[in-house]
């Protein structure tokens, strides 16, 4: 056929090359576009090229690099478009008896150093505010895999919210690890972590408390990093059209995060809200938030 048209065999392949090339290149773009959707268009790049080749993997075909990745998504404006928030912080006017004990800070920032799952978690309360409601999520997070643990929604930012965390991390760690003694959990200096209240219960478990320096967020980084993403993922750029769809979407956030950081607990995600939270909805019939 190349000589009845007179054809050259070289520009015939690269013509060919081409067409393979541009299919293989749609058959990557829509892989794309399907996980980043699937996951709440949060992932750049490198969190795709690492799917991506998952899914090549298991269907046979042959790794796509992060740079024709990141390429593709270049040329067909694929990202996660962030929006900074500055909120204002309200101070906690409730007394909370304090504990007369000083603590040091075990991990010194030395983040990366955690190897060992299970042997340090980090742990802190952030807001949930929208049209002048807030709520409070109390996490706590794995140090070596980034996983939840477990996590609490309330109305109040409350030692009992903190301490059913705690309680309730700690009982998901015993199926696996019987022993709790030596385990180190970091937080900032909030009057919730250092009541007295939350020494009692890290010594009854043997738990070792740790503190980064007072006003000093850099030294708790991880737990922040996590909450940081929290609010990147749902307030910061999405619109609601209530507090409960707003509160609603922080608890499938939640479930998302835990179901792409893999169970290390495998158990079963749970939502966990302290206060029912009724959506009364003709079209949509959503059912109340369980209560903790």
């Amino acid at each position: 056929m190349l000589e009845v048209f007179d054809i050259k065999r070289s520009y015939w392949d690269k013509y060919k090359n081409k067409i393979e090339d541009s299919m293989v290149n749609q058959m990557h773009l829509n892989n794309i576009k399907i996980i980043f959707k699937l996951h709440r268009s949060q992932f750049g790049y490198r969190k795709l090229t690492e799917h991506l080749n998952k899914l090549y993997d298991k269907l046979g075909i042959s790794k796509i690099n992060h740079k024709k990745v990141l390429r593709l998504m270049k040329e067909n404006f694929i990202m996660s478009i962030y929006q900074k928030k500055v909120r204002k912080r309200i101070a906690n006017k409730v007394k909370i008896k304090q504990s007369t004990h000083d603590y040091s800070d075990l991990i010194k920032r030395k983040y990366f150093d955690v190897k060992i799952p299970l042997k340090v978690l980090y742990t802190d309360i952030t807001y949930l505010t929208f049209k002048g409601q807030t709520y409070y999520q109390s996490t706590i997070i794995d140090g070596a895999t980034r996983q939840i643990i477990d996590y609490k929604i309330g109305k109040r930012m409350t030692v009992k919210l903190v301490l059913n965390n705690l309680e309730d991390a700690l009982n998901k760690i015993k199926k696996i690890k019987k022993d709790l003694s030596g385990i180190i959990i970091h937080s900032d200096h909030g009057s919730q972590y250092t009541s007295l209240a939350w020494f009692k219960r890290c010594s009854k478990h043997n738990i070792i408390i740790s503190m980064g320096a007072k006003k000093t967020c850099a030294d708790n980084q991880v737990i922040e990093s996590f909450h940081s993403l929290l609010k990147k993922g749902t307030i910061h750029n999405n619109i609601y059209k209530s507090f409960e769809e707003y509160i609603l979407d922080i608890v499938k956030w939640n479930e998302w995060y835990i179901k792409d950081k893999g169970n290390l607990l495998k158990l079963e995600a749970i939502k966990q809200i302290d206060s029912t939270i009724i959506l009364l909805s003709k079209k949509k019939k959503l059912a109340h938030a369980s209560l903790i």
